[in-house]
């Protein structure tokens, strides 16, 4: 793999943070604290992962682009 430019080197660090806080949101919307939730909070988190995942995406096809690994 060629050496990164440090513009790819931050887009691969905000991908493994966002894979982080996909994880962190994930486990959280699966466990019984979601149950205490009002309605519309766990609709806006539910809206945020599809987004986040949306973003990562983004991230990897940025990532393709510049000849890394997705």
């Amino acid at each position: 793999m060629k050496a990164l430019a440090p513009h790819e080197q931050r887009v691969f660090e905000e991908r493994e943070e966002l894979r982080g806080k996909i994880v962190k949101l994930h486990r959280f919307l699966k466990s019984e604290k979601v149950e205490k939730l009002p309605p519309e909070d766990l609709r806006l988190l539910q809206e945020q992962a599809k987004l986040m995942w949306l973003y990562l995406k983004v991230l990897n096809e940025r990532i393709a682009l510049f000849g890394g690994a997705a």
